[in-house]
């Protein structure tokens, strides 16, 4: 059985209060979602009353304003593909790729509520200000390959061939914006203005599935931000 976002919301609420967090829990609570659950997150911070329990949101590679995949299977098979022909910008581990394997043998789900400009999205964005801090972290592979690009000569012309047919693969759905192959850059970094807690916004070299590998820069600034708000 497969719930919408805002059923896993309150699964999320009811899962924090079995356990004691709701309400003036007395304690410091910081949430840390990749992907889905960051939506996840801000419908239960921003619909259910979740400002009253989280202090702090980290969002990895959100997409805050949709992704163009319009199921999870096109994007894993494109992502496994990538994996496999080193067509990635940053290596990614054989735990990852493992799991993608598995995913599209059972992963088939519409994403409807995920795509540009759902209604889903559109109640999302017009939710009351939560008044607690949030901080965006987007991986943009761009950053990784302008990098090799300035080492010109000393890419091979196979390396060079690899990047460009990257390129062509990934990028085809996102009309040559920056993305980290599942969301644009733009996307993770949509969160609605007049805050009255301005967002911590980073963008990384890495792409979607690899914000949590080891020494990734996505990890530094996740670091950074859960300590300066406690």
């Amino acid at each position: 059985m497969f719930y919408d976002i805002p059923e896993i919301a309150r699964i999320l609420k009811n899962k924090l209060k079995d356990v004691g967090l709701t309400v003036n829990h007395r304690k410091v609570l910081h949430i840390v979602a990749h992907s889905m659950g960051g939506l996840v997150s801000r419908w239960f911070i921003e619909r259910e009353g979740g400002n009253q329990v989280v202090q702090h949101l980290v969002m990895l590679g959100t997409p805050n304003a949709g992704s163009p995949w319009s199921t999870v299977q096109d994007l894993a098979t494109v992502a496994l593909g990538i994996g496999l022909n080193s067509f990635s910008t940053v290596a990614w581990p054989v735990k990852v790729l493992g799991s993608l394997v598995s995913g599209i043998e059972v992963v088939d789900v519409a994403l409807d509520q995920m795509k540009p400009n759902s209604s889903f999205l559109r109640d999302l964005a017009a939710s009351p200000d939560p008044r607690i801090p949030y901080s965006v972290i987007a991986g943009n592979t761009s950053i990784k390959r302008a990098a090799m690009e300035e080492e010109g000569g000393k890419a091979s012309r196979l390396n060079r061939l690899i990047q460009k047919l990257r390129t062509q693969i990934v990028e085809f759905p996102f009309l040559g914006q920056s993305n980290d192959i599942a969301v644009k850059v733009d996307s993770i970094k949509n969160i609605p203005e007049g805050r009255n807690i301005t967002p911590n916004i980073q963008e990384v070299a890495c792409d979607h599935l690899t914000y949590f590998v080891e020494n990734s820069k996505a990890l530094t600034y996740l670091s950074e931000y859960l300590t300066q708000n406690e």
